[in-house]
């Protein structure tokens, strides 16, 4: 999940295939925030596949870890596009 880091994420850290923790450049006012994202792949150009998002888990008020899984064999893997959205109020 490299490339482009955005607003308040100040970064990312990958422990795995798949497992990524997010964090926050100026921390969230609670752990009541709202995470949502997509994932894709484009490894081979005949068949896009879609790595989809499994969970955010581990909601701190400085950071949040999220999953990506290959939707063809069900398994944590890397995404080569990921988007994620964060909703709430910071500190």
């Amino acid at each position: 999940m490299a490339g482009s880091v955005q607003w308040n994420i100040s970064s990312v850290t990958k422990n795995g295939a798949g497992l990524y923790d997010v964090n926050f450049l100026r921390n969230m006012a609670n752990t009541g925030y709202c995470v949502i994202g997509s994932a894709i792949n484009t490894v081979n150009p005949d068949m896009t596949w879609v790595a989809r998002i499994y969970g955010s888990s581990i909601r701190a008020v400085s950071a949040f870890s999220v999953t990506t899984l290959d939707n063809n064999v069900d398994q944590y893997s890397d995404a080569e596009l990921v988007d994620l959205c964060v909703f709430g109020d910071l500190s």
